[in-house]
């Protein structure tokens, strides 16, 4: 039974020729999903290195190929939200740091009236 898996699974040799033939099909379906082709070379790559380490579980019948393209696929959604959550923060960031100026800059002024301050304003 071992040995009819063992049969099944994908060698080194063929691990590498598979890469050979796949990675630019799979570059070019994840540059069409992206729209970037840095970040689908990137992925691709990636996804390649975590079939590599599961090789012994990849099937040469199993479609290997669509499991790569699916991890790529997923990795790309990862970092397209990692990005965005980082924007978010930044953005979040900057409307406090603002906030806070506009608050300090009232109050020393207020405290003050130097020359340097802006003219008030009414009631700001």
């Amino acid at each position: 039974m071992k040995r009819k898996i063992r049969e099944q699974l994908l060698t080194v040799e063929e691990f590498e020729e598979f890469y050979a033939q796949a990675v630019a099909r799979l570059t070019g379906q994840l540059y069409v999903m992206t729209g970037d082709l840095q970040e689908a070379q990137d992925v691709v790559q990636e996804a390649f290195v975590k079939a590599w380490v599961r090789r012994g579980r990849l099937e040469r019948d199993g479609q290997p190929e669509a499991w790569i393209r699916t991890v790529a696929w997923r990795l790309a959604v990862s970092r397209w939200r990692f990005r965005r959550r980082s924007a978010d923060a930044w953005g979040r960031g900057a409307a406090r740091r603002s906030t806070w100026r506009r608050r300090t800059r009232t109050t020393w002024c207020s405290s003050r009236r130097s020359a340097s301050c802006p003219p008030s304003s009414g009631g700001r």
